[in-house]
């Protein structure tokens, strides 16, 4: 009997250009969220990476995420991410 291999369920997908990025329920404590990379024209996969926020909108190389300042305004925080998660 062949072996199955078995992935973590996908929650949240989102988009930079070509490259996807496929948020999954598995999480790991002190890391964060495991998200799958993808490039879209070359249809293969580049990486796994943990992201320590849920939902963020990515764009250009950054994440952008919601939050709340010291005061209690809601911010818009600004994340660069590692050119190795595109497979630079």
């Amino acid at each position: 009997m062949k072996k199955l291999k078995v992935y973590a369920p996908l929650k949240f997908f989102s988009t930079d250009g070509k490259f996807i990025f496929a948020f999954t329920y598995e999480y790991v404590k002190g890391k964060g969220i495991i998200v799958d990379v993808f490039d879209s024209e070359k249809e293969e996969y580049i990486c796994s990476v943990y992201f320590p926020f849920e939902y963020p909108v990515i764009k250009n190389g950054y994440a952008y995420e919601p939050g709340i300042n010291e005061e209690g305004f809601t911010v818009v925080e600004k994340y660069k991410l590692d050119p190795a998660v595109y497979g630079k």
